[in-house]
């Protein structure tokens, strides 16, 4: 395997130890005993490690690095960020004067998905394949902006566990309440993209917004669960208290 791919996989296992609680709020991470957990050499651990530090992840400790603790107030910064920068997106697709029938197509598709799974007779909907379209239909109005600096940075803010478009729902399947969450977010993505069908960008921008703080009230109950019950809900654990 080369380097490039070593690097590559080192920096997906170390993310998803992160994100799962695996590895936990101030941990060190050594680059010698990261070489004994992965298997790999410390060039592409070292790849991994400072791609995590520039995702915010991790941070400098010591001469080495350790998983970052973040405050409530850093959670509800990023949320919001997130939604202010999809909040623009989504206004610079609806002021276009066409629309990328590619994208919008995908992103229509992604509502008939949703409703499907949202149907379906069950007691809970199917969360795997709920968070699949879910990401699906966000990337997709973010490429009808058309704007590569804006995608670019969606994806930087979004790296942090919390606040992705299915950080609340993660966070939400932990309080037994999920259902009705995932109605009202479905309702915001379908007026979302009829804003930006009918060239409504403030209204679009708003919704963008509003749907970002589905993300910080889940979070918010589950901060709630967990200071009662005392135990640790990855990856709200990353907070510091």
């Amino acid at each position: 395997m080369r380097r490039q791919e070593q690097g590559t996989k080192a920096l997906i296992s170390l993310r998803d130890a992160i994100f799962n609680g695996e590895l936990k709020a101030g941990q060190r991470l050594l680059e010698l005993a990261l070489v004994d957990r992965l298997k790999i050499s410390r060039t592409p651990i070292r790849f991994a490690l400072d791609r995590l530090a520039d995702e915010g992840l991790i941070e400098k400790n010591r001469g080495g690095y350790a998983v970052r603790a973040f405050s409530s107030d850093e959670v509800r910064d990023a949320i919001r960020m997130r939604g202010v920068v999809e909040g623009m997106a989504v206004r610079m697709a609806a002021e276009r004067e066409a629309l990328p029938p590619g994208p919008l197509a995908a992103a229509r598709q992604c509502i008939v998905d949703l409703d499907k799974v949202l149907a379906a007779r069950r007691s809970a909907p199917k969360i795997e394949e709920y968070l699949d379209i879910n990401q699906r239909y966000h990337e997709s109005i973010v490429q009808m902006a058309g704007s590569f600096v804006v995608q670019r940075t969606l994806n930087h803010v979004c790296a942090l566990p919390f606040a992705s478009p299915n950080a609340f729902v993660m966070a939400q399947r932990q309080t037994g309440d999920i259902r009705k969450v995932m109605f009202l977010s479905q309702a915001h993505h379908r007026s979302m993209l009829e804003a930006i069908e009918n060239h409504e960008g403030a209204r679009a921008e708003a919704i963008a917004r509003e749907h970002a703080e589905l993300s910080l009230g889940a979070l918010k109950r589950v901060l709630q669960m967990k200071q009662a019950s005392g135990a640790a809900i990855a990856p709200v654990e990353l907070m510091r208290a």
